[in-house]
């Protein structure tokens, strides 16, 4: 059973039209703009910081002794924390926890693996400022949420020790765009389409198979308790399912939530219909869970 404002979203995004266009520079600030009327919780400061060479973004709530680093979506290509400044704060404000956010370089002028190594170096730059492994979540939606996923299995092959957790919405987890929803859920998902992920994949890498670049190929034994949410009418509902069937069978603890009627990174939209801002709190309290 879906909200009516759920479906009122639905109709909202179909009249609004994917965004298409090669001006990169026009493309990224219309992306940063989309999001620009949803609003930072009051609870939520935000603070510039350089972690380790990447510009980030600390949306403190006043809970430094743990620490969520958040990686955006937009394809690779697109998104900052300005795009995904309320999101960001929401999860911040939900889980109680100061949240990094991360504007890692973007394709294609810093393509694959630019963005994993950056979320890495921030990855070592809240450690080295005291907040130890176990009280670290990364997070991340879309094209964020595969880069955490990389990024785990990055942090585990420099042996770095492993975050506590991982929570991702929606994430993009296999660049070859081959798995059978990117057909079968084609007609209900009113954001993302096949062609354009795969114009995104190709400017981000040139081996799409790459086990860090596409993490549903890698090997995911020893992660981290792993909390995924996903919509029902998106094409890379299977990303998630996929993923999640793996990582199970690597012996990690994996909860998925698929949404019905949910669009591409609902939670992203919880101050316009009840099942994003449900998601939000769902997400906090894992957070809380197992950051203490």
């Amino acid at each position: 059973m879906s909200s009516p404002e759920n479906i009122a979203m639905h109709k909202m995004l179909r009249e609004r039209g994917i965004p298409t266009g090669n001006d990169l520079p026009e493309m990224r600030k219309f992306f940063d703009s989309m999001y620009a009327d949803y609003v930072v919780p009051a609870s939520v400061k935000r603070e510039k910081v350089n972690a380790n060479g990447v510009d980030a973004e600390w949306f403190r709530v006043g809970n430094p002794t743990a620490c969520i680093i958040f990686s955006h979506g937009g394809g690779y290509v697109l998104g900052s924390t300005i795009s995904h400044q309320a999101l960001i704060g929401e999860i911040a404000d939900a889980a109680g926890v100061d949240t990094l956010g991360l504007n890692y370089r973007l394709a294609p002028e810093h393509a694959f693996p630019a963005g994993v190594e950056d979320l890495v170096n921030a990855y070592r730059f809240v450690l080295d400022s005291g907040v130890p492994a176990d009280r670290i979540a990364l997070a991340g939606d879309s094209a964020g949420g595969g880069l955490t996923l990389s990024g785990l299995l990055s942090i585990k092959a420099q042996g770095l020790p492993s975050p506590r957790c991982a929570y991702v919405i929606s994430p993009w987890t296999d660049l070859t765009t081959t798995l059978p929803t990117m057909a079968s859920q084609a007609d209900l998902d009113p954001i993302c389409t096949l062609e354009s992920l795969q114009q995104l994949a190709g400017l981000y890498s040139g081996d799409l198979k790459d086990p860090i670049a596409s993490p549903l190929h890698g090997d995911w034994s020893g992660q981290p308790p792993l909390y995924i949410q996903v919509g029902e009418y998106e094409i890379l509902l299977d990303d998630s399912r996929e993923l999640a069937k793996k990582a199970k069978a690597a012996g990690v603890d994996v909860t998925l939530e698929v949404s019905p009627m949910g669009v591409h990174v609902y939670p992203q939209f919880s101050q316009i219909h009840p099942e994003g801002a449900d998601a939000i709190v769902k997400a906090g309290a894992f957070l809380r869970k197992h950051l203490g």
